[in-house]
């Protein structure tokens, strides 16, 4: 049996299902470290972009970058028992991780949910693209496979429930294809789509604007970092459509 920890799980149901193949390779993404991990990433985002701007050092970046890597949510959720703040219990296990120069860097500029809607939408992106399409292309690779080995077998086809004229089971299996297929093409669009924000906390850019001339090109640049777009218009949110 898979031991796991409170925090590896992401549903109720896990104590039952979680041996099974694909809850268990859903661990990276969707459970509770994941979602720290991945707030830690854009974190280490920000800085890297920082460093870009010329704002802290290349040095500095990598430092925080390290630290992010070997952040738990164990040590998140007790730092926030102590302040009653997510985010910023991130940010605070993350200053004890670095050294005095590099801690005045992490979270710079960033209100909650510049890291936590950029964070949602990285681990979704993610996800479709690492778990969820690659095991629905297998799922379509085998529905091919059949419907190649019974293009002969014959079976009645159907008009409003109704037995009309006679198809093959293979024919019949090819419009399923065709619906999984097109799925899997709307899924990737959607995922390359995905939308973080670096703008502040009504959607302006007001902390930013202090740092940059041109805050926008600072969050392009948090996001060509992370692998998606960012938002056209925000608000303290990405908007949820």
């Amino acid at each position: 049996m898979l031991l796991l920890e409170r925090y590896d799980l992401f549903s109720p149901l896990d104590y039952r299902y979680i041996d099974g193949g694909l809850a268990k390779k859903a661990i990276p993404f969707l459970s509770e470290n994941a979602r720290i991990a991945y707030q830690a990433r854009v974190e280490a985002a920000l800085v890297k972009a920082l460093a870009k701007q010329g704002i802290c050092s290349e040095k500095t970046a990598r430092e925080v970058a390290k630290a992010a890597e070997n952040v738990s949510a164990a040590e998140v959720y007790a730092e926030e028992a102590k302040i009653r703040h997510d985010v910023r219990a991130l940010a605070n296990v993350l200053r004890s991780k670095v050294g005095e120069d590099a801690k005045r860097f992490i979270h710079f500029s960033a209100t909650s949910y510049d890291i936590v809607d950029t964070a949602s939408a990285l681990r979704y992106k993610e996800t479709t693209e690492k778990l969820v399409i690659p095991e629905l292309k297998k799922l379509l690779s085998v529905w091919i496979d059949i419907a190649l080995r019974e293009k002969g077998t014959l079976q009645i086809g159907r008009t409003h429930g109704q037995h009309a004229e006679p198809i093959t089971f293979g024919f019949a299996m090819c419009g399923y294809i065709n619906r999984l297929g097109e799925m899997i093409g709307s899924l990737e669009c959607f995922a390359s789509r995905m939308e973080g924000k670096f703008s502040g906390a009504v959607g302006a850019y007001n902390a930013s604007s202090l740092l940059v001339k041109d805050p926008q090109k600072l969050e392009d640049d948090i996001m060509e970092e992370l692998g998606l777009q960012h938002a056209m218009h925000s608000t303290q949110i990405v908007e949820p459509e």
